[in-house]
């Protein structure tokens, strides 16, 4: 997924071909198939869903691209200026569309990172500390409250107050 993503966030978009396209889907589908197998539940259902759906579309947007810079390219030396203007800003939509899809696939590979990382960082014991945590927590606030109910006037019980 670094990988398509190195490929289209440069300075200098440069279109694909269908082998590349394909060699893309076909590491996108075997990189899922192992965190699915592999990975932690939690990771793969989450994040590692948002990684695959983002590369995909990325994939997808670079075949459209390409597409629109073919038409683009295949317009004819006599063709109006109108319809080479509106080719050309095709393109640039085409490539526009693939490098925020793939910018956002970025985001989605550092999300993933993170999880995976406190997933990998797990082992186990954070259950037990919480409730230790509480605990002293508790008993700061029961002093705290002893100590207010002890800086409070005594309440007078002389037999006169009666």
């Amino acid at each position: 997924m670094t990988e398509l993503k190195d490929r289209v966030l440069v300075e200098s978009y440069e279109s694909t071909h269908p082998e590349e396209e394909n060699t893309f889907r076909k590491e996108i589908n075997e990189r899922w198939i192992e965190l699915s197998l592999f990975g932690p539940p939690a990771i793969s259902a989450a994040t590692g869903v948002l990684v695959r759906d983002h590369a995909r579309l990325v994939v997808d947007g670079m075949a459209a691209a390409r597409e629109r810079e073919s038409v683009l390219l295949g317009l004819p030396e006599d063709c109006t200026p109108e319809a080479l203007q509106e080719a050309e800003e095709a393109a640039g939509r085409a490539v526009d569309w693939v490098q925020a899809t793939a910018r956002m696939l970025a985001a989605a590979i550092d999300d993933f990172a993170h999880s995976a990382s406190e997933a990998l960082n797990d082992d186990g014991t954070r259950m037990r500390r919480q409730p230790r945590i509480g605990f002293f927590r508790r008993r700061r606030l029961y002093r705290q409250h002893l100590a207010e109910i002890r800086s409070r006037p005594a309440p007078d019980r002389s037999p006169d107050s009666r």
